[in-house]
């Protein structure tokens, strides 16, 4: 999840609203109930948004909502496939990272979405969290055809979308596009939040015979 400058402030205005309170002497009931309140009507929507929402149409509302918010920018054009948005937001947020592993998986998103395999080789390999980086590398095994590589690191990774994107990906590159197709509907069935949305953007365009209904099926 990724924390923005908006969500800081409601949550410090969260403690600073219990903070007054015990100063007055409230009950601590009612001081958790505040707490509570502005969590549940202004943060946890934002939460349920970008992680846990199934409607794709809700959160393109949400992320195109994000003015000024690179990371959020970035993603809506990487759905949208909108070079230039995707590249400013890129700049930004590699300026803004000042830690290597963060960059290299910002850097993995943007040589993903370009297909530029070498890049993705090399920053894969600096990404710290262990499913993004076996997810891009083996992404790279499969685009150079090594399946038989790609099969073996697929069951190591936690995330199930992640080896099931892979393994309609696999297929695809194969040849075998009505299993890729019915993988990716199992894919978009396994997703969530953001990830749905950059998927189903994704897959609309890979595999326009799909109908969308069936691609956003729970």
């Amino acid at each position: 999840m990724k924390i923005t400058k908006k969500f800081i402030v409601f949550l410090l205005l969260a403690i600073l609203a219990s903070i007054t309170l015990s100063w007055h002497e409230v009950s601590l009931k009612l001081v958790l109930l505040s707490t509570g309140i502005v969590f549940f009507v202004i943060i946890a929507p934002t939460l349920y948004t970008i992680l846990w929402e199934r409607n794709p149409d809700k959160i393109e509302r949400f992320l195109k909502s994000q003015q000024g918010q690179p990371y959020y920018q970035l993603v809506y054009a990487i759905a949208n496939e909108q070079e230039k948005e995707t590249q400013q937001m890129m700049d930004i947020l590699l300026q803004k990272s000042k830690q290597r592993h963060t960059q290299a998986l910002y850097a993995s998103m943007y040589a993903f979405y370009k297909k530029d395999l070498n890049a993705l080789r090399h920053e894969a390999e600096l990404i710290r969290q262990p499913d993004y980086r076996r997810y891009y590398q083996t992404y790279v095994f499969l685009e150079e055809g090594r399946f038989s590589e790609a099969e073996t690191v697929i069951p190591t990774i936690s995330k199930t979308w992640m080896r099931t994107a892979l393994q309609s990906h696999s297929e695809n590159k194969q040849g075998n596009m009505e299993e890729a197709m019915k993988l990716a509907v199992q894919a978009i069935a396994q997703t969530r939040g953001l990830q749905l949305y950059v998927m189903v953007k994704t897959y609309q365009r890979e595999y326009p015979e799909l109908r969308f209904q069936e691609m956003t099926a729970s």
